[in-house]
């Protein structure tokens, strides 16, 4: 059996509350949400063709200088306490299911009439942020997906760039382009995309740290009925 003295009481639960909250701000993620922008290379003529054949309306795909540029936009809700290294170009997992969270408001990316989400059933290798030297410098995944004609075609993120091409030849493009990355200051302050938000979910503390709350709590009760005794 623990004895605890009446007068250590206080000091004990002041204890327990400050690791509650130390615990807490530890295991929660900082959730913050953001937009991006990007937009198509020169799409020439063997750009429009290799698309037409694909089956897609390359009147949708222009560049991003052309009068009817092709927009090219998205947001996501990533954690902003994941560690970035402050130096070299590094591919950060910090965009992660989040319950009760739809797909398309954690990760969308639309490029003209193609929409990507997190989760699609296609998609492989993230969507993971890249940092380069600590500023945001584009997304790293493949989304693979059938054409309207049904040819088979995959949409690629590399950093700064990305391209749609087939998946019969890696090498034959239907567009290329890339996002914009001059953003600043760098992480962690959050302004590494083009709009940031503040923090868009609150934390939900773990179910220990609950307990230690409620520890606490307990203690706090106990020497208040001693010390009216």
């Amino acid at each position: 059996m623990i004895i605890i003295a009446r007068s250590a009481l206080p000091s004990l639960c002041a204890i327990l509350l400050s690791a509650f909250i130390a615990a807490s701000a530890r295991a929660e993620p900082a959730y913050r949400s953001a937009d991006f922008l990007g937009e198509l290379n020169s799409v020439g003529t063997t750009f429009k063709n290799n698309l037409a054949a694909a089956g897609f309306d390359n009147t949708l795909f222009n560049c991003g200088t052309c009068f009817n540029a092709t927009p090219v936009y998205g947001h996501l809700v990533y954690d902003s306490s994941v560690a970035v290294p402050a130096s070299g170009t590094v591919n950060v997992s910090s965009i992660f299911a989040i319950p009760g969270v739809a797909n398309s408001v954690i990760f969308e990316l639309n490029v003209g009439p193609l929409q990507f989400h997190f989760g699609d059933a296609g998609m492989t290798g993230g969507p993971r942020l890249q940092y380069r030297d600590g500023q945001f410098n584009g997304f790293v995944f493949a989304a693979s997906f059938l054409s309207p004609n049904g040819t088979a075609v995959t949409f690629r993120a590399e950093g700064p760039a990305f391209r749609l091409h087939l998946n019969s030849s890696s090498t034959t493009n239907l567009f290329t382009g890339s996002f914009n990355t001059a953003f600043n200051p760098p992480h962690p302050p959050g302004a590494e995309f083009g709009l940031i938000n503040d923090q868009v979910f609150a934390p939900i503390p773990e179910p220990q740290t609950y307990a230690l709350l409620l520890a606490g709590l307990g203690l706090l009760g106990f020497a208040a009925r001693r010390k009216r005794g």
